[in-house]
C-alpha cells in the first residue's frame, strides 16, 4: 500500500474498505449537482448528522440557494467546490468557505446515505486536498472543523494526518448557537510531505 491508501486504511480501521483509490474521483462542481445538494439540504431528514447544526429557520430560500448555486457556475472562486463521484455517480461535495490571503476552511457534504461508512471519505479528503492546494497556489494552511456531536467526521478527523489545535464555538448566521467542534489544520508542507512518503513506497518497489 502507498502512503496514502495506509492513511485511509488507518481512517477506517473497524471496517473493510469496500471501495478502491481509483473508484473516488473529485471534479469541479457542475450543473447536474445543483438538484441533488439542494435535495441534500432541503428534503434531508433533519437528524441527519452532517446537518443537525443547522438553524433552516434562517437558511435561505431554496430559490435563492439554487441561484447561488448557478451564480457559483459562473464564478467558481466565489466558493471553491468539488463534486465527489464514487464509480461515476456523484454523492456529495468537498468545499472552502472563508478563503482568505493563506488559509480556508474545508467543508464535506455527502448527499448520498447508501455511499457512507465505505471508507470514501479519506479518499475524497485526500484528493479534494490536492486538488484546492493546486488551484490556490498561495493557499498554505486548510482548516477542518468537526462538531462533537458527528461521530462520523470527528472519529475520521482524528484518524487523518491533521493537526489538532483545540476547541470551539462555530459561529454562522445559519447554525445553531453553542455548536461546539475540535479545531483540526493541515499545511501545504504536510500534505506535501503524504507525496514524498508516495515516492519512497514506489523507489521501494523499483
Amino acid at each position: 500500500l502507498s502512503a496514502t491508501e495506509k492513511l485511509v486504511k488507518k481512517a477506517t480501521p473497524f471496517r473493510p474498505i469496500v471501495v478502491g483509490w481509483n473508484d473516488v474521483k473529485v471534479r469541479p462542481f457542475q450543473e447536474k449537482d445543483i438538484e441533488p445538494l439542494l435535495d441534500y439540504f432541503y428534503r434531508s431528514s433533519r437528524d441527519l448528522p452532517a446537518i443537525q447544526a443547522m438553524d433552516f429557520d434562517k437558511f435561505p430560500k431554496e430559490s435563492e440557494y439554487r441561484q447561488k448555486m448557478f451564480d457559483l457556475l459562473k464564478d467558481p472562486s466565489s466558493l471553491p467546490t468539488v463534486t465527489v463521484d464514487h464509480l461515476g455517480r456523484p454523492i456529495g461535495v468537498h468545499l472552502l468557505n472563508d478563503v482568505r490571503a493563506d488559509q480556508a476552511e474545508f467543508h464535506a457534504h455527502f448527499w448520498s446515505v447508501d455511499a457512507r461508512g465505505k471508507g470514501i471519505g479519506p479518499i475524497s479528503w485526500y484528493k479534494a486536498c490536492q486538488y484546492f492546494f493546486d488551484l490556490f497556489p498561495s493557499l498554505q494552511t486548510l482548516f477542518f472543523k468537526a462538531p462533537k456531536f458527528n461521530l462520523y467526521s470527528s472519529r475520521v478527523a482524528k484518524k487523518l494526518p491533521l493537526k489538532y489545535l483545540g476547541e470551539e464555538e462555530l459561529v454562522s448566521p445559519i447554525l445553531k448557537p453553542g455548536i461546539k467542534a475540535d479545531v483540526y489544520s493541515l499545511t501545504r508542507a504536510e500534505f506535501e510531505a503524504l507525496h514524498s512518503e508516495d515516492e519512497s513506497d514506489l523507489d521501494e518497489v523499483e
